[in-house]
This record gives structure tokens, sequence and C-alpha cells, in this order.
């Protein structure tokens, strides 16, 4: 369904777009009460766990940006292929899948570098 999928795509821009901003009030309407973060590093579930995450995540790395290069979208799973600049002159290729339920929010993400 067409509609699903432009929903699930604005879902996830938006999620990057708070993330770039480091806005953890918008990041958090992106989430479910009991989401789930798994990634490299970390492997957390529940808001304001997966909030405190993202707030320290945006205080080691302050000029931390996402560029998306692609989205895919199989029903309720989306992948994104991502160019992290952590730093300057530091970047990192990153594969992010997200869950999203049915009342449109992020409820898991697994993250995986490389």
């Amino acid at each position: 369904n067409y509609s699903m999928l432009t929903t699930k795509k604005k879902l996830i821009n938006k999620y990057f777009k708070d993330f770039n901003n480091h806005n953890l009030n918008e990041l958090s309407k992106n989430f479910s009460k009991n989401v789930h973060l798994n990634d490299w590093e970390v492997n957390i579930k529940g808001l304001s766990k997966v909030l405190q995450a993202n707030e320290k995540i945006f205080k080691n790395f302050p000029l931390i940006k996402v560029n998306i290069k692609r989205i895919f979208i199989n029903k309720n799973i989306v992948f994104s292929t991502l160019l992290i600049r952590l730093k300057k002159n530091k970047t990192i290729n990153v594969v992010d899948m997200f869950t999203i339920n049915k009342r449109n929010k992020i409820s898991k993400i697994r993250a995986y570098l490389g």
C-alpha cells in the first residue's frame, strides 16, 4: 500500500531530522514506549534509556550528522543506508533496520556498522 510506505518513509525522515537537530523532545515522539535499540555498543529497551543513549551520543559527538543514502521499505521494516559524520574528518557507514509498529512508531532500531 503506497500511503503506508509514504507514512513510514516520513517517520524515518523525521527521525533523522530530529537526530541531526539533536532534539530529544522531538525524537521521543518517533518512538514507542518500549522502543528497543541494539547497535555495536548498546542493547537497551525503553523510551527513557534510548533517549539517554541519544543524549550521550550528542554529548560525545557534538558535530554528528546523518546523511541518508537509501531507504528500503518492506512491510513494517525499514532499512536505511547511512553515511554518518562523527567528527570533522571522521565518517562511518551504517545500516539501520527499523521496525515500525501499527501506530506508526519506531519499536526497534538495529544498527549495523560497515
